[in-house]
């Protein structure tokens, strides 16, 4: 007795197909199994073993054949609906789901694309048949009208490099780049002939200290400050005789002051001192403005010219350089030095040999350090200056799958204003197109991506990251 049969091929979407698990009987086809998209129209028939998105769909299938709009090539960028067919590295590709802006490759990209026709195997080559008897000639029929402009093909491998052009005119000079990292030093050439001899140079640093001489005999102190009770008058001219202590170290053509008040002095170049007596007489030079004239004091102050002690008031601190404070009082500048000889200015802990608490300005900076590679010379650069307090992080990373996130130091966001960053990427050893996708300042850390990333590639580049300082007053460029 007959048997009554119902054959059903397996069905659904073609976002289920793709979503469904990769196992044998639901993302994987058997061998020979029927699998339909109902909303395509499209047939793929299973080898056991391929995925659905991967599967080959049968040519000819399904009724949405008739709908399919062949686009030719596929172009990143181009925008792309369901049944537009593309070609893609000699393989054919269906549109699934609407695809505005198309980045990804069909590929890259198989939620996206299904595959029409796999590019096959090129067959062997045939036997080259016998050359035909040529034919005569015809007449040269009449030239038909142009067709239509084809779509455009893949492009083509690079061509060899042709023959270089005539060098253009130069072009207007560009803005001037960040500094890029300093190159091997080249091979020493070969030595010129000796130039004429140049103008005598600047005097070098002072070199290092000799080995302490061994120690003379003691002599005799120089002193040189002392007081006078002689009475006399400032004025210019004549010379004058002053009675001092014996014992002193004037010698003839020394230059003395002779001090009564911060308006009453005169200066005066040693004629004679008698050591044993104490008489010293000496020519006036330099008078005080101020100077009463004509009245005579007794009280005298005397000492080399720019040294007075006798008469200086005021309070100071160990280690200050003393400043003037009015014209016979010292108090501290600004000035400390500390006991292992480094210098502070508005500090008493410098931390360097010379250390400035504060701002600190100047014409131009640089440094002027022995040369490294030469045994005689120095090497001096300049520093490089910007309109603004900023500081400058660079180094070197690689991207993994498409991307890289470099760890920038922790207190960079307490130093830093996130809305004053920048970051520069120079490539290296390769040509891909990478970008700053995001520069986090609160998390200490900066996100580069490649622009057409490919699984498993390793693209190596260079980091320049700057910034303003937001712990200090903006720069003012043009006070």
């Amino acid at each position: 007795m007959p048997t009554k049969a119902r054959i059903q091929i397996r069905r659904d979407t073609s976002t289920n197909w793709l979503a469904a698990p990769l196992v044998l009987g639901r993302g994987i086809l058997r061998e020979g199994e029927l699998g339909f998209e109902i909303d395509t129209g499209m047939i793929k028939i299973g080898d056991g073993q391929t995925a659905w998105a991967t599967l080959a769909y049968v040519s000819g299938a399904g009724n949405a054949t008739a709908n399919i709009v062949h686009r030719g090539p596929w172009t990143a960028g181009t925008s792309y609906v369901v049944n537009d067919a593309v070609s893609y590295l000699g393989s054919s590709y269906l549109c699934r789901v609407d695809d505005p802006s198309s980045t990804l490759s069909p590929t890259a990209n198989p939620s996206t694309w299904g595959i029409l026709a796999t590019q096959g195997v090129q067959g062997v080559q045939g036997v080259q048949g016998v050359q035909g008897v040529q034919g005569v000639q015809g007449v040269q029929g009449v030239q038909g009208i142009q067709g239509a402009q084809g779509a455009q093909g893949a492009q083509g491998a690079q061509g060899a490099q042709g023959i270089q052009g005539a060098q253009g005119a130069q072009g207007a000079q560009g803005v001037q780049g960040v500094q890029g990292v300093q190159g091997v030093q080249g091979i020493q050439g070969a030595q010129g002939a000796q130039g004429a001899q140049g103008a005598q140079g600047q005097q070098g640093t002072q070199g290092t200290q000799g080995t302490q001489g061994v120690q003379g005999l003691q002599g005799r102190t120089a002193s040189y400050e002392t007081s006078s009770t002689t009475s006399n008058t400032i004025s210019s001219g004549a010379d004058k005789t002053f009675t001092v202590e014996t014992g002193l170290s004037y010698t003839t053509g020394q230059r003395l002051l002779f001090y009564v008040d911060s308006s009453n002095y005169m200066e005066g170049t040693v004629v004679s001192y008698n050591i044993a007596t104490g008489s010293l007489v000496m020519t006036p030079g330099f008078t005080s403005t101020n100077a009463v004239a004509g009245t005579t004091f007794t009280a005298w102050v005397i000492n080399l010219t720019g040294i007075i002690s006798k008469g200086l008031n005021g309070t100071g601190t160990n280690s200050y350089l003393p400043i003037w404070n009015g014209s016979t009082n010292l108090t501290n500048s600004p000035i400390f030095v500390a006991s292992d000889g480094k210098v502070g200015v508005h500090t008493t802990t410098p931390t360097a040999d010379f250390y400035v608490e504060g701002t600190f300005g100047a014409t131009t900076k640089s440094f002027d350090i022995p040369h490294p590679s030469k045994k005689k010379g120095r090497l001096v650069y300049g520093s490089l200056e910007s309109p603004y307090h900023g500081v400058r992080l660079t180094g070197k990373a690689v991207t993994k799958n498409g991307k890289s996130v470099i760890r920038l130091p922790k207190y960079i966001r307490d130093l830093v204003k996130e809305e004053d960053c920048a970051v520069y990427l120079s490539n290296y050893r390769h040509g891909k197109v990478l970008y700053t996708e995001n520069i986090d300042i609160e998390k200490n850390r900066i996100t580069i991506k490649v622009a057409e990333p490919v699984k498993g590639e390793e693209l190596e580049f260079f980091w320049d990251f700057t910034a303003i300082r937001k712990d200090v007053p903006d720069l003012v460029v043009e006070p």
